[in-house]
């Protein structure tokens, strides 16, 4: 789901499984912008 916004707590939730599960197994050293397509500059 897309958010238009911000971020709620199931998405950061989300990202952490993912990121603890081993299908995250060859990510490393990134930065992942949780925002739902929003930019920030």
């Amino acid at each position: 789901m897309v958010n238009c916004c911000q971020a709620v707590a199931e998405d950061i939730a989300n990202l952490a499984l993912f990121l603890a599960s081993d299908l995250s197994g060859y990510i490393t050293g990134q930065l992942i912008s949780v925002s739902g397509g929003a930019y920030m500059p």
